[in-house]
């Protein structure tokens, strides 16, 4: 497994865990109407403290990882930014939401959760298409 395919599955957890906690933190403080649910800590928390374990989950599987498995070349390469490339049109849909919103005078509850499921939707997607093309060129022709 390349190192970019761990990186992947790393990601691809990380953003499970994010939605998983992160509603069920939200359904044990719901209120009605549902805007005033308190939603700030368990949000920054969620979005946080899995982006600090991915980050030291990359650095410790970089120092771990042979030499020759960390390079990203050739096909690889493309993969890698094809990923990329995704995760970020659905980064920037969720942005445009989060503005639209914004611009509409929209509560700042249904604000926050657009950019939050940008974000979450990036990373499983992007994580997931990179895992997918792994496991196809993976395979023998």
């Amino acid at each position: 497994m390349t190192m970019e395919e761990k990186r992947a599955w790393v990601v691809g957890g990380a953003a499970v865990v994010s939605l998983v906690g992160y509603a069920i933190w939200i359904s044990l403080l719901l209120t009605d109407p549902i805007t005033d649910t308190p939603f700030v800590v368990p949000m920054l928390v969620l979005v946080g403290l899995p982006g600090l374990v991915v980050a030291v989950a990359v650095i410790w599987l970089r120092a771990i990882t042979p030499d020759d498995e960390n390079e990203v070349e050739g096909p690889r390469r493309r993969i890698v930014t094809t990923g990329d490339q995704i995760a970020q049109w659905i980064l920037l849909v969720g942005a445009l939401t989060a503005l639209l919103l914004a611009l509409a005078e929209a509560d700042r509850f249904w604000i926050a959760h657009a950019l939050y499921a940008a974000f979450v939707l990036s990373a499983l997607i992007g994580a997931g298409d990179r895992l997918i093309a792994h496991r196809r060129s993976a395979q023998p022709a």
